[in-house]
């Protein structure tokens, strides 16, 4: 569990990251606009800081997003356990796909 929400708050920050950048905003700029520190929206972006839903909905509104167009795809914070080499490792669904293919064969 704990590897999927790390991976979902990384695509997240990832994702505030882009589209602050689109909008040439700085991260002090976004921080002072929603009442937060400069360090807390780059350890947002950083996918270090866990933002409550009313403290997304703030930055999306500044950023001119959607907060759902922000939200990652389930594929791409999914993981997904298999064995390699007699080790449980868990891996991204593509690649977990890819390597029960070659496995396979």
């Amino acid at each position: 569990m704990t590897a999927y929400v790390d991976n979902l708050y990384r695509k997240l920050g990832e994702r505030i990251r882009q589209q602050r950048l689109s909008v040439n905003m700085t991260q002090e700029e976004l921080a002072t606009t929603i009442g937060m520190l400069r360090t807390s929206i780059v350890n947002i972006e950083a996918g270090r800081q866990k933002p409550p839903l009313h403290v997304l909905y703030q930055i999306c509104r500044q950023l001119g997003a959607e907060p759902g167009a922000m939200m990652p795809a389930l594929s791409d914070v999914n993981e997904v356990q298999v064995t390699v080499a007699g080790d449980v490792q868990e891996l991204p669904p593509q690649a977990a796909s890819i390597f029960k293919k070659l496995s396979d064969a």
